[in-house]
């Protein structure tokens, strides 16, 4: 789809599109989503559409949130920083990957080298470790992204986003905010970290390996996890 060939009115229609069943016609690729929202964004069509921002047009009739309006919006431009990177090219990359060549493109790498990379990379972690020896060779990687999927019931399902919710205002920073945001792939994980600390310090404290005070659940230090997981390992082990 060439999205700077379309009119104003022809722009709007294929943004609607986009939310309707698959038709094997509108494209859904995140580079087009994020192309549409920095024309609509830069030439300020919104208002024609009705609406008085960017972001309140992406979230009515595209179904983004105004934090992924945001990242697009950040992608587009580093699609217009890369015109030697071609449109196939970052079609074959998936949100994910386009994210972390963003950080590394802001940090002075050049985007055709790490498209080049993450084209090549099997997955985003791969990618991410790749950047991470690149920024500092000394220092692989001090902390190893891992990615895990798991089957549980419905009412596990649903307990644990209940914990999430209760969770992201500590997890975010952000008192307000919508509790939609805990499906985000960078604020469950944070969520995830905020339920956990608080449940490994509650248990330790009643063990007596930490002080009843004087500690903020959400700081492990790290020879308590070890000191845990030793645990663990010796219960399975009887």
């Amino acid at each position: 789809m060439n999205v700077q060939a379309l009119s104003p009115g022809e722009l709007r229609v294929a943004a609607q599109q986009r939310l309707m069943p698959l038709t094997g016609i509108v494209d859904r690729h995140w580079s087009i989503t994020a192309r549409i929202i920095q024309r609509v964004d830069d030439e300020k069509l919104y208002v024609g559409y009705g609406f008085v921002s960017c972001t309140q047009w992406a979230e009515d009739e595209l179904g983004v949130d105004s934090y992924d309006v945001v990242r697009l919006l950040q992608l587009a431009n580093l699609m217009n920083q890369a015109p030697q990177v071609l449109p196939e090219h970052w079609r074959k990359l998936p949100q994910s990957k386009a994210r972390e060549i963003l950080r590394v493109v802001n940090l002075g790498g050049s985007p055709w080298e790490w498209v080049t990379k993450g084209l090549a990379a099997k997955t985003t972690d791969e990618l991410r470790i790749s950047i991470a020896k690149a920024l500092d060779p000394a220092d692989t990687l001090k902390e190893v992204w891992v990615r895990e999927s798991v089957r549980m019931p419905a009412a596990s399902l649903a307990l644990r986003d209940a914990a999430r919710i209760l969770a992201l205002p500590e997890a975010t920073g952000k008192p307000d905010e919508p509790k939609e945001r805990i499906h985000h792939p960078d604020v469950k994980w944070r969520c995830d970290d905020v339920i956990v600390a608080h449940f490994v310090t509650s248990v330790a404290k009643q063990e007596g390996m930490l002080p009843a005070t004087g500690i903020e659940d959400t700081e492990i230090p790290p020879e308590l996890v070890e000191t845990v997981l030793q645990m663990s390992e010796e219960s399975a082990a009887e």
